[in-house]
């Protein structure tokens, strides 16, 4: 047997075990096609890679090691058999790592594989890579092992934490910890992860920082969406994102989106929620298997991925493209003509700040002020005239022309205490997308008088939005007409069948 479908032997042999245990088949392995897919992304094949030269291949959650020997393969039968290939990986199962340890064992492979979770037990702590590629497990709660990863992070996780009930952006940040620097060559990544890693969390959240740290620094050169129902354990949209601190010069600050979710071929038989594949090309069987090229789907994708052109499944697009503003608004609320509507609210007024805060104009207002300020006076109440271009008036946005102090005394500490009428305020937040003219925005947008309190900055890859095609309801007639049709023919058969109403 080849080596494709000896693997899909193995992969159905630990599917049905894993069922058998209640386990999830698909933390074991990936659909190989997938791996060839990545393997072929990281373009390898555009290194020049020489006699003897070491080139060292990683995967921090590597199952049973497929896509390490894939990488190896790959590297020796399409660019150089003479390269010094070394496999690193780490897996936390321990009969999966106990597969993986015994397949390299088999194969005389140059690997070091270890045992342990990953995220709080770094096996590779110090050691960068040429080439890693990884499928983490995604919607998984690390909830439980938070504080251990947060004291054992070594600065891998200091940009953001995503939330506690999907932790898989926290591999794609220990990938990026493991990059060689970009003036030694530098580091490509490819990782699968479901959809929820390019959208979710608010602006200032760990899913955003974490999204803004990657895409600032432009590593993120190309995100994949695969098929859906492509893996064993799950039917889900799946994407792969290639990060790169070696981005080649037309790639620097921009950013490829390829929707290659129809390039897939049904299977002839199931493999657990496995209904499809990415055809590789080869058809028939036994003496009869041949290549064909029009039909090997992962080279299409590749292709595409290397023309980085904009095209029916290819989008290109600029960093900020994916940035938006969160703006904190104050809205004034106003009744149905139109007019401010006020609230009471108390306010304290600075002891320092009276002579400007009041208009002092005649000798009682003189008079009245002193008693005002005088520690050893008596408490009461005092009227003034206020400045409505006081530091305390346009503060508070009141229309008050006059103004109450309440004056008390706690032994030699003054207070003073005033009732404002102030415009009825409502918190509210809009999203804008970077590139656009905040101030047009919201004057198109927002009806009420605004004023922004806060703007923070944050970034989602709305992959779907990008690529979504309007499809136009049929014409009223032709509908008409069909459900005539149907009626008709359901009354000949009922006339056939002598049923009558």
């Amino acid at each position: 047997m080849s080596n494709i479908k000896m693997g899909y032997v193995f992969e159905e042999l630990v599917r049905k075990f894993s069922e058998a245990n209640n386990a999830e088949a698909g933390e074991h392995y990936t659909p190989r096609e997938v791996i060839d897919l990545m393997t072929h992304m990281l373009d390898m094949d555009e290194k020049a890679i020489k006699d003897g030269q070491l080139v060292t291949i990683y995967d921090p959650a590597c199952g049973s090691g497929g896509m390490l020997s894939a990488a190896k393969e790959f590297i020796e039968e399409k660019i150089n058999p003479n390269a010094k290939v070394v496999l690193y990986g780490q897996e936390v199962n321990d009969k999966t790592w106990a597969v993986a340890q015994a397949d390299l064992l088999l194969k005389g492979e140059t690997a070091y594989i270890t045992k342990g979770d990953t995220l709080y037990e770094d096996g590779a702590a110090g050691e960068q890579f040429d080439f890693m590629l990884s499928n983490p497990p995604y919607g998984k709660s690390w909830k439980k092992i938070q504080k251990k990863v947060l004291a054992n992070s070594n600065g891998r996780f200091d940009v953001g934490q995503p939330r506690s009930s999907d932790g898989q952006l926290l591999f794609t940040l220990h990938m990026i910890s493991k990059m060689k620097p970009a003036e030694l060559g530098g580091s490509a990544i490819a990782i699968v992860h479901n959809g929820s890693p390019l959208f979710s969390g608010d602006a200032g959240s760990g899913d955003s920082e974490i999204r803004r740290y990657i895409l600032e620094n432009d590593w993120l050169e190309t995100i994949v969406a695969l098929p859906t129902e492509l893996f064993y354990n799950t039917g889900i949209a799946t994407y792969i994102w290639l990060v790169r601190n070696n981005k080649p010069e037309k790639q620097k600050d921009k950013i490829q989106l390829i929707d290659a979710s129809s390039f897939w071929k049904p299977m002839k038989r199931s493999l657990g929620n496995k209904r499809r594949r990415i055809h590789n090309g080869m058809e028939g069987s036994g003496e009869n298997e041949r290549y064909v090229e029009a039909n090997d789907q992962i080279k299409q994708i590749i292709d595409i991925h290397k023309a980085f052109a904009p095209g029916p499944y290819s989008k290109i697009f600029e960093l900020e493209d994916f940035a938006f503003r969160k703006l904190f608004l104050d809205l004034e609320e106003t009744d149905e003509n139109g007019n401010p509507i006020t609230e009471e609210k108390e306010v304290t007024v600075a002891q320092n700040k009276l002579d400007d805060t009041l208009l002092i104009k005649t000798a009682d207002d003189k008079k009245r002020l002193a008693e005002l300020k005088d520690k050893k006076g008596k408490e009461g109440e005092f009227g003034f005239n206020l400045n409505p271009e006081s530091e305390l008036a346009t503060k508070h946005k009141t229309a008050d022309t006059t103004i109450t102090i309440r004056k008390t005394l706690d032994g030699n500490k003054l207070g003073l205490k005033a009732t404002l009428n102030v415009p009825k305020i409502v918190k509210d937040t809009e999203y804008i997308p970077w590139k656009d003219d905040k101030e047009a925005f919201l004057k198109k947008e927002v009806e009420k008088k605004w004023q922004i309190t806060k703007e923070e900055k944050g970034y989602e890859i709305p992959f779907t939005k990008h690529f979504y095609v309007y499809q136009p309801l049929r014409e009223q007639d032709k509908v008409v007409n069909e459900m005539a049709e149907l009626e008709s023919e359901n009354l000949e058969l009922m006339k056939n069948l002598g049923i009558t109403l």
